[in-house]
């Protein structure tokens, strides 16, 4: 994997025409270009940045660039960073190739994220701070599958997690009743 100085260098040839490519990132830090790409950045409701490339002719070479972009793999909520969705509009019916170069790229990040170097955390968080981080990001996660940019099964899952982590939170809080919330 190319890395260096906090970027990720990602290549391949696109086995399908695309009409369009939306990335979406939580980390306004993050910076997305391409080499061969006119990329269009705009801010997203919810914090969530937007760019946009246009139409790609089948066999194109789709070559991206992640760099910059806040560490959070030292918060206990967030283990692995910030994440990058992207969104793929076809212009034919070879959607199974796409999603196999999307998941190369999402495993890219992955990858990415772990390779990044940690950062000492600041200061501990509060769990006032943590409880309305996880509330955030539920919200986020319900908009996002409002506007079908998350599958229901991972929407559900990624929802549960969180519920889950927060409900864990109150139960771990001073004076709480350990058991199921009431």
């Amino acid at each position: 994997m190319p890395y260096e100085n906090d970027q990720y260098d990602y290549e391949e040839k696109l086995p399908a025409a695309l009409q369009m490519v939306r990335f979406l990132t939580d980390d306004p830090q993050l910076e997305i270009s391409s080499r061969t790409l006119s990329l269009e950045k705009s801010e997203e409701s919810h914090g969530f940045v937007s760019y946009l490339a246009p139409a790609l002719a089948k066999s194109a070479v789709l070559a991206v660039n992640f760099s910059g972009g806040t560490q959070a793999a030292a918060d206990e909520e967030k283990p692995s960073g910030h994440r990058v969705i992207i969104r793929p509009v076809g212009m034919d019916d070879g959607s199974l190739p796409i999603i196999i170069v999307l998941a190369i790229v999402l495993i890219g990040l992955a990858v990415f994220s772990m390779l990044k170097p940690a950062r000492p955390a600041a200061a501990k968080k509060s769990s006032l701070d943590i409880r309305q981080s996880l509330l955030t990001k539920i919200a986020r996660l319900d908009d996002l599958h409002a506007a079908d940019a998350v599958a229901e099964a991972p929407y559900q899952a990624k929802r549960a997690e969180l519920k889950n982590a927060l409900f864990d939170l109150y139960a771990s809080a001073p004076g709480t009743r350990s058991g199921s919330p009431k």
